[in-house]
């Protein structure tokens, strides 16, 4: 019988993808799950373990016995920076010392693209910080880290906003039309996550995307969007100035009231 798979994240977009793609293997999969009532992803293959990343002992039950832990959660949002730190460099690092006291010999790091520009934001200082804590604590040749660009796909609550705001009637952007995003389908990064999960590759960062040459400017996305519905998307450019404006008014709000926003001044 093969060894269960342990996941974290799995409540969430695209754990839950990674999830469905394990479940496809065939392989028992093993998930932390802080509030049980409120996962219903479950069948007779999947073994569930209550707690969160600060639960050293619920971490000792999800991975022992795993061939592989692959960890997805993550924060995409925080207060500030000790917020996103709390999640993705200590989280990360809890799983980390888990599963190398368990003996796991593979470990997979979702990390993300925004890592290669640590000081951009809290949120890529916070994910780069998490990779290097990792590499400090799994052996490199039990190691894969992935930093995916942005996601999109079912059940998407953050591309998909900015793509239906370039994609309507009318698109408003955001500063500049040459602005470049890189993208990859959900499905396609839970594929790969599983394939690295079974492989003996190591090492990275595998910055992985949908195979597009240097992304997509915002008006590519227009354009296409535009092709496909047989009709031409008027462009609107918000001046700059109004954006940091609005990620100011974010934060702001998210000081005063500790409701936590993905828009914030880090990242205008």
């Amino acid at each position: 019988m093969q060894k269960p798979v342990a996941v974290t994240g799995a409540t969430g977009f695209v754990g839950g993808h990674l999830l469905a793609s394990l479940r496809a293997t065939g392989r028992p999969v093993r998930v932390l799950v802080r509030d049980p009532a409120k996962f219903d992803n479950i069948d007779t293959n999947t073994e569930v373990v209550t707690g969160d990343l600060d639960d050293r002992a619920a971490l000792a039950r999800l991975v022992a016995g795993c061939g592989a832990v692959i960890h997805c959660a993550g924060a995409i949002a925080a207060l500030d920076r000790q917020g996103f730190l709390a999640v993705n460099q200590t989280g990360a690092a809890n799983v980390a010392k888990a599963a190398v006291e368990a003996g796991v010999k593979r470990f997979v790091l979702v990390s993300s693209l925004a890592a290669r520009e640590a000081h951009l934001s809290d949120y890529a200082a916070s994910k780069k910080a998490g990779e290097e804590m990792v590499k400090d604590i799994v052996a490199a040749e039990n190691l894969a880290i992935v930093r995916p660009p942005a996601v999109y796909g079912p059940g998407d609550r953050a591309t998909l906003p900015l793509i239906k705001a370039l994609t309507g009637w009318r698109a408003i952007l955001p500063g500049r039309k040459d602005q470049r995003i890189s993208l990859i389908f959900v499905k396609d990064l839970a594929a790969a996550l599983v394939r690295l999960a079974d492989s003996e590759q190591a090492g990275g960062p595998f910055e992985i995307d949908d195979g597009r040459a240097r992304g997509y400017s915002f008006k590519d996305i227009t354009q296409l969007a535009g092709e496909a519905q047989g009709r031409k998307i008027g462009l609107t450019l918000l001046p700059r100035t109004l954006v940091a404006l609005a990620g100011f008014g974010a934060g702001m709000v998210s000081k005063l009231t500790g409701k936590v926003f993905i828009l914030s001044p880090a990242k205008v």
